[in-house]
């Protein structure tokens, strides 16, 4: 991630897994700000899978969590 910071071309792998954990953190930031329970738990469900395709189910379930409580604290930090 250096590397592509500082100006590296990103390899194809590195490209889809970037666009991967995107993915995962937005699907994850738009259950935080749903309006209805059941639309935030589809969506938590949702980024779980998507996590699942690259993680054991147990590392999955732990980054969602993880992702969910940082995005929490940056959003009670930012009052947003």
């Amino acid at each position: 991630m250096r590397d592509i910071i500082a100006g590296s071309e990103p390899l194809e792998i590195e490209i889809e897994l970037i666009r991967w954990a995107y993915k995962i953190v937005n699907t994850i930031d738009k259950a935080l700000r749903a309006k209805s329970v059941y639309k935030a738990e589809e969506l938590i469900n949702a980024a779980y899978k998507m996590a699942c395709e690259k993680l054991k189910k147990e590392t999955a379930r732990i980054a969602v969590i993880k992702v969910q409580g940082d995005l929490t604290r940056e959003m009670k930090k930012t009052g947003k």
